[in-house]
């Protein structure tokens, strides 16, 4: 009998640590999939790697992007949009979807994304507030 309650516990907190940390990844996904200026895109840092899934979100002065399926609450890559360069987009055939290389800082990273957020993306690195000159 003692048996069977051990394993009985053993299985509860199982189920616990992974309907805990399940509840968690949701509303980690909700929080930032819930603020102003965040869509879904994929992205890989060469040609050859694999697409991962994300959510990216545009900020005053930099664009974050955060794994959909993570646990880190900050983001994993931050690009500078100041001296931000933004490739033609390649189109696949009649999807929604392009895929463009974002170049910044000194990273290049591949990137899909739906159409109506590549146009997004392109308008908010335009349009960037001009920078004081600065004096000699």
């Amino acid at each position: 009998m003692d048996f069977m309650i051990t394993v009985f516990s053993v299985l509860l907190f199982l189920v616990l640590v992974v309907a805990v940390v399940g509840l968690y990844l949701v509303l980690r996904i909700r929080h930032i999939g819930n603020i102003v200026g965040t869509f879904e895109c994929w992205i890989r840092d060469k040609q050859t790697d694999t697409w991962t899934s994300g959510m990216a979100r545009f900020k005053e002065d930099e664009l974050q992007w955060f794994r959909l399926v993570g646990f880190r609450p900050t983001p994993q890559i931050r690009l500078p949009r100041r001296g931000m360069v933004i490739s033609v987009p390649q189109n696949f055939g009649n999807s929604p979807y392009v895929e463009i290389v974002i170049e910044a800082n000194g990273q290049k990273i591949y990137c899909t994304m739906a159409t109506q957020w590549y146009n997004g993306l392109v308008s908010w690195v335009e349009s960037e507030a001009p920078q004081p000159r600065k004096l000699f």
